[in-house]
């Protein structure tokens, strides 16, 4: 049994756009109104049909779509240029699994990476931060030893890998939102399902039984809604939960994520302003 990771995170996003000219196209309704005066409403055929199911985006990029309303609106919301932040491999925010939403914000993890993450967003700015994988280091550690600092010996393991990792992510999520980042999007890395130490079959230290805790545990606390990020995190089913991020994308016509598949709380689009961004869980257990 083997995992391959094929990427971690793939993003349309640029930091700048560049503005073009749609010529300006007029219609008429009826054969004896004035050329001269544009008409608003959008023709039956754009959303009828075969058309009815493509993403506005892509309409208004028609010629004879231009100068309806819809299209005009979107013109005039273009955005000139914006940036975000890249925090890669950080591998620095495992110890807070083990600690309450109030106890981390005394934690040796948040006075050590707090200020770091301010004056980064104080000098670089960013509307959107973006971790590709790795914010944590699960990979070196034993099943056994995370039981033992989560110290909860009435759960199952697979429950406490889900609320200790649970717990690390919405703590890291509070970290970001305190220091001027209040949109995050992660990406599953290796480290995030217990990797890259700890995947051998059939022998004692094997967590491969455990992906699947791993990866509820990560989709429940980086993904998912709960109270507001200046509150106690209240526990709750990924069942139970709502995703913090829109359902739908491009004008509610694609689903955001990849629903009916093991991804689905993993793996999801974001759109920011002019820009996509989609995260991608590209691990997979196969046989040999």
């Amino acid at each position: 049994m083997k995992l391959f990771s094929i990427a971690a995170l793939l993003s349309a996003a640029t930091t700048t756009t560049t503005t073009t000219t749609t010529p300006s196209i007029r219609r008429q309704v009826a054969a004896n109104e004035d050329t001269d005066n544009p008409v608003s409403d959008c023709q039956r055929w754009c959303s009828h049909g075969k058309h009815q199911d493509t993403p506005w985006p892509k309409q208004c990029q028609w010629k004879i779509c231009a100068g309806c309303d819809p299209c005009q609106q979107r013109k005039s919301e273009q955005v000139k240029e914006w940036t975000f932040a890249v925090f890669a491999d950080v591998h620095d925010m495992t110890e807070l699994s083990y600690v309450s939403a109030q106890e981390a914000a005394d934690s040796v993890v948040f006075a050590n990476n707090g200020p770091i993450l301010r004056h980064i967003y104080n000098t670089y700015g960013g509307e959107v931060a973006i971790m590709p994988g790795d914010a944590v280091s699960f990979g070196g550690q034993m099943t056994s030893n995370i039981l033992r600092k989560f110290n909860r010996p009435d759960l199952s393991d697979q429950d406490v890998i889900f609320e200790a990792t649970k717990q690390c992510y919405r703590n890291t999520r509070q970290l970001f939102h305190d220091n001027g980042y209040g949109t995050l999007l992660s990406t599953v890395g290796d480290h995030e399902l217990g990797g890259n130490e700890g995947f051998f079959v059939a022998k004692q230290k094997s967590k491969v039984e455990t992906i699947p805790a791993y990866r509820s545990g990560f989709s429940e606390g980086f993904n998912h809604e709960y109270q507001n990020l200046n509150a106690e995190a209240t526990d709750s089913s990924v069942e139970g939960s709502s995703y913090w991020y829109p359902e739908t994308v491009f004008d509610a016509a694609i689903p955001s994520r990849p629903t009916g598949t093991p991804y689905e709380g993993t793996s999801f689009a974001y759109v920011h302003k002019n820009s996509v961004f989609v995260t991608v869980d590209a691990f997979e257990k196969v046989d040999n």
